[in-house]
């Protein structure tokens, strides 16, 4: 898939960005942790049909700067939404994997007039529980020694955490997450994320207050699980099913952390049926 980059200035940020299709919802896709804009090339096409879809770099990631801040989820959504005003959209659909799925759910919070539907996959907002990973993270010096990068094997490692099929991806999928992860201030980013949402007891409960006020909200949701995600156990997603009962809810066998990468043409044919019904 050929990309062409776009970029636009969000308070100072340098933030790329790529567009496909016209007409219809303004379609945003948020990405994860270490990722990028890239780890959408698969749902880029089939989500084209219903819209224009903007798939953006996050800021402290992939080709967006990364400033020195508090990467908070009031501060990735304070973008987002100032990405959306600066682009004038409207009539919108966030989409969000993992991090992605978090900023979704506040995004939608502040400014739910203007969002009309929500897709989470994988997305740690409904209970504490997560990865010992992250969570070992959260420890000052522990979580800087642990999270050096050392090479395509570390990065190739943390790749397959997230998967449930391991070394199944392109080749060029798993060069994409090194040079990701080996990012000049990377490191700085993806700690700050992470200790920001989240203590060694897992996601901060004040975090998941915050993001499950949404519930007063009426915004159609669809919740798309990994059945052996070891990223964000699949528990939350049965957790999610009881907070919004009306959120159409699927969980996928024989997949991992990332059902958009694995299983895109199964995610891709869900996310079409939830947006025409």
């Amino acid at each position: 898939m050929e990309i062409i980059d776009n970029y636009i200035e969000i308070n100072q940020v340098k933030t790329r960005y790529i567009t496909m299709g016209k007409g219809g919802y303004d379609i945003v896709l948020l990405h994860s942790l270490t990722a990028s804009l890239e780890y959408w090339q698969f749902n880029l096409a089939s989500l084209s049909n219903f819209g224009k879809v903007y798939a953006l770099d996050l800021v402290g990631f992939g080709k967006t700067d990364k400033p020195k801040e508090n990467y908070s989820i009031d501060y990735y959504a304070s973008f987002v939404l100032d990405f959306i005003k600066k682009l004038n959209l409207s009539n919108i659909i966030l989409v969000g994997h993992c991090l992605g799925g978090g900023i979704a759910l506040q995004s939608a919070f502040i400014e739910n007039e203007k969002i009309k539907k929500l897709i989470l996959i994988g997305s740690p907002c409904f209970s504490k529980k997560i990865n010992l990973y992250l969570r070992l993270l959260t420890i000052p010096f522990l979580g800087e020694i642990l999270s050096i990068p050392l090479g395509k094997i570390f990065s190739d490692r943390i790749l397959n955490m997230n998967i449930f099929h391991k070394n199944s991806l392109p080749a060029d999928f798993y060069q994409l997450n090194h040079e990701n992860i080996m990012m000049s201030d990377s490191q700085r980013v993806i700690l700050s994320t992470i200790r920001e949402s989240m203590n060694f007891s897992g996601v901060k409960p004040s975090l998941l207050n915050r993001l499950n006020a949404i519930v007063e909200l009426s915004i159609p949701m669809l919740i798309i699980w990994g059945q052996e995600d070891k990223i964000v156990p699949v528990l939350q997603a049965k957790v999610a099913k009881e907070k919004y009962p009306t959120a159409e809810l699927h969980i996928l066998k024989n997949c991992g952390h990332m059902p958009h990468v694995e299983y895109p043409d199964k995610v891709n044919e869900l996310v079409a049926n939830f947006i025409n019904n």
